[in-house]
């Protein structure tokens, strides 16, 4: 919460003299009278409180087949529900998984219960942040969190008021499974037979090593 200084409230004098039978009405409970322990004297200050807006912390997903690659921006809102994003003067920072704390580190491994199994990537200035999975991985990764300290206001002085979130990002892997058309052939016995059989990979943009 912020407050300001305030403003002082003061009755008006009219020709040198003042009704001293009438007394000051108060705009909010938080104000205390200058110079008296009561409320209704001649002076008084009002001092406004604002609130300040946080940013809240959130999930993403995304989803794609076992090979590619998988990218998410995060989304990040204030309590306003106002968007506000990254900056190269307000980066967003991945979590390092080990440590817990936020690392400069714009690449750390992507694991699944602590083995690697790719690699997360962000771009600082806009919170992109790349998911790459192993071709051998499908499931669910480890989630990576993503914090970003961004500017939510200026203080009575001017100075950006900031504050911090983090967000959840959960991808998921699909298995992709080839599929083959085989046949039957008859022959007599000794004669060699021959046939055919198709393979029909899952996805094209899929790369079997």
């Amino acid at each position: 919460m912020l407050q300001l200084d305030g403003v002082k409230l003061v009755k008006p004098i009219v020709n040198g003299e003042g009704d001293n039978g009438d007394q000051l009405t108060l705009i909010s409970e938080q104000v205390t009278p200058e110079g008296a322990t009561e409320k209704g004297s001649m002076d008084g200050r009002y001092i406004p409180h604002v609130m300040k807006r946080e940013i809240v912390d959130g999930k993403e997903t995304s989803n794609d087949i076992q090979g590619a690659k998988q990218t998410k921006t995060p989304e990040f809102k204030d309590t306003a529900n106002n968007k506000i994003t990254p900056s190269e003067e307000f980066p967003a920072k991945l979590v390092d998984p080990e440590t817990g704390k936020t690392t400069d580190k714009t690449e750390i491994p992507a694991t699944k219960d602590g083995k690697p199994i790719g690699t997360y990537t962000i771009t600082p200035s806009t919170g992109e942040v790349v998911f790459t999975p192993n071709k051998d991985f499908t499931g669910e990764p480890d989630p990576v969190k993503v914090s970003f300290t961004g500017k939510v206001g200026v203080d009575k002085d001017g100075n950006p008021v900031t504050s911090t979130g983090t967000v959840t990002y959960q991808p998921t892997v699909k298995p992709v499974t080839p599929t083959a058309e085989g046949g039957e052939t008859t022959k007599p016995q000794g004669e060699t037979q021959e046939q055919e059989i198709t393979f029909t990979p899952g996805k094209k943009i899929l790369l079997l090593t």
